[in-house]
């Protein structure tokens, strides 16, 4: 699975990742299931990912980075809860 980091806590090595699929979230519980350890991921990282089910989310395993801040506004810009745009009357948020 590839996906981008929306967040992330370098202390304890968690963080939150949107999948390329737009299904749920998935979730990194700590930095031993990472692939690359020179350096922990940055919010906005697309990275590659075996998704490892747990109970009922998704869980994160053999993570390793494809591509440094490609993506770095995408948590600030799915948050958002104003509409972002107008068509033909629809909203789209």
């Amino acid at each position: 699975m590839i996906g981008v980091v929306l967040w992330k806590n370098t202390d304890d090595g968690s963080a939150v990742i949107w999948c390329e699929d737009q299904g749920d979230l998935a979730f990194l519980n700590n930095k031993e299931t990472v692939l690359d350890t020179q350096a922990f991921f940055d919010v906005g990282d697309v990275v590659e990912f075996d998704v490892l089910m747990l109970e009922n989310m998704r869980g994160v395993q053999n993570l390793s980075r494809l591509q440094d801040q490609a993506r770095p506004e995408l948590g600030h810009t799915l948050s958002r809860s104003e509409p972002r745009t107008s068509l033909d009357g629809a909203e789209i948020i």
